[in-house]
């Protein structure tokens, strides 16, 4: 806060239109921080201290009301706060309006004011009952427009404090709603994900249901259940080593002849299920019936299901059938002679045929010796391999070669003793 009047210098003085610079020609509230209203309350204080040490000179025609420290402060009989000189009231009228603080005979304060400390008279203004006792009966009585020019500025401030405030509330309140927001959008995920898990998710038993849909519809031939959960672009490999696709493998599904029928029941189910695939192993017992003749086999299957747009289905498939050692035949006592001797792959490569009381033993090189289980004439086994052990004969009938026979390959060992 400044006047532009010199030290000292009656406004009455100065001869000079003069501006007054209260606040710059702006509201207490449009200082950033309150800064005006501080600079109001330094004004006031600066004010109380001239007061107090002018005394009482309320009746003293153009006195001042403080010494050199305060310039300007002076005190007329009349009630016009600015001057009695019509240029100098219109000048300052003018900077008061635009301040939107004071104007023209808007104060019943008696005497003038210099440029210079007319902001202090303002806060002092401001402050009328703390003005009061700190002057002691200065003889000071703010009218009703003071009061009204204090509620203003008091109002200017609250707003100011009001609107930093709201400010503050706004952002606190924005950021709780985002973060609640982001919890909330979160456990709609989580929940979604959930609902999404219970609806085309797969279990261990829902598998086995529906491989044994599967299965029960080969005896009919019923190919419904084959191309609802094969994926188009399976793989299916079977217990004789073909290789199908889908449209290969749904028209191998045909009913059983007249005079056949079985079933075919899973059994020792295991499965490993992830997000989109699961993998089913299990055993296949079947049982045939062919014209009132009972049979039995057992297979193994590998089933990959994979989920794709929303659907379960087989991409590959693995079937293989256990071995089972054929039954066993007669043997005839009176050839168990004829096998005995040893048998030569290649020298140093042999193994021995020998006979202990009616059965028949395979020993190769320095390894134990196993029996020989006849299937037919001719014709052994040994328990749990696959494969036949077959005695070739010459033409006279002498035993000349035993044939080691696996999936059909021979492997012929040449007798030599």
């Amino acid at each position: 806060m400044r006047g532009n009047a010199p030290r000292g210098e009656d406004a009455t003085q100065s001869g000079k239109s003069r501006e007054v610079h209260v606040f710059q020609k702006r509201s207490v509230g449009d200082e950033e921080s309150g800064a005006g209203v501080f600079q109001l309350i330094a004004g006031f204080a600066l004010a109380i201290r001239g007061i107090e040490k002018c005394g009482d000179t309320s009746g003293e025609r153009g006195r001042m009301i403080g010494d050199g420290e305060f310039p300007g402060v002076g005190k007329e009989d009349s009630n016009d706060f600015s001057g009695s000189e019509s240029g100098e009231d219109e000048a300052t009228g003018k900077g008061f309006d635009e301040a939107a603080i004071f104007g023209e005979s808007e104060t019943a304060i008696a005497g003038r004011v210099n440029q210079g400390c007319l902001a202090v008279v303002l806060s002092a203004a401001l402050q009328d009952k703390l003005m009061d006792e700190a002057a002691g009966g200065i003889g000071v009585e703010l009218g009703a427009k003071q009061k009204q020019v204090k509620n203003k500025i008091a109002a200017v401030y609250s707003f100011d404090r009001s609107s930093t405030w709201e400010k503050i509330m706004r952002k606190r309140i924005a950021a709780s709603a985002f973060f609640l927001g982001g919890v909330l959008a979160l456990g709609l995920i989580m929940l979604s994900s959930t609902a999404c898990k219970g609806k085309t998710g797969i279990t261990h038993d829902e598998l086995v249901r529906r491989t044994q849909e599967l299965l029960g519809s080969v005896a009919g031939g019923d190919q419904t259940p084959w191309k609802k959960y094969f994926a188009d672009d399976c793989m299916y490999f079977d217990e004789k080593g073909r290789n199908m696709n889908k449209a290969a493998l749904v028209a191998d599904v045909t009913p059983l002849p007249i005079g056949y029928s079985g079933s075919i029941k899973v059994v020792n189910a295991q499965s490993h299920i992830e997000r989109n695939v699961a993998i089913m192993s299990y055993d296949m017992d079947e049982t045939e019936t062919v014209f009132g003749q009972n049979m039995t086999a057992r297979y193994h299957a590998t089933d990959t299901w994979m989920r794709r747009h929303g659907q379960w289905q087989i991409v590959a498939a693995q079937v293989l059938r256990y071995y089972e050692d054929p039954a066993a035949g007669k043997l005839d006592r009176t050839k168990l002679a004829e096998y005995v001797g040893t048998y030569e792959l290649a020298p140093a490569n042999r193994l021995t045929i020998s006979v202990d009381g009616d059965q028949l033993y395979r020993q190769r090189g320095d390894q134990p010796k196993g029996p020989l289980i006849p299937e037919t004439a001719d014709i052994f086994f040994r328990k749990g391999v696959e494969g036949r052990i077959l005695f070739r004969r010459e033409d006279h009938g002498k035993v000349d070669a035993l044939i080691d026979r696996r999936n059909n390959e021979d492997v012929i060992w040449k007798k030599v003793q």
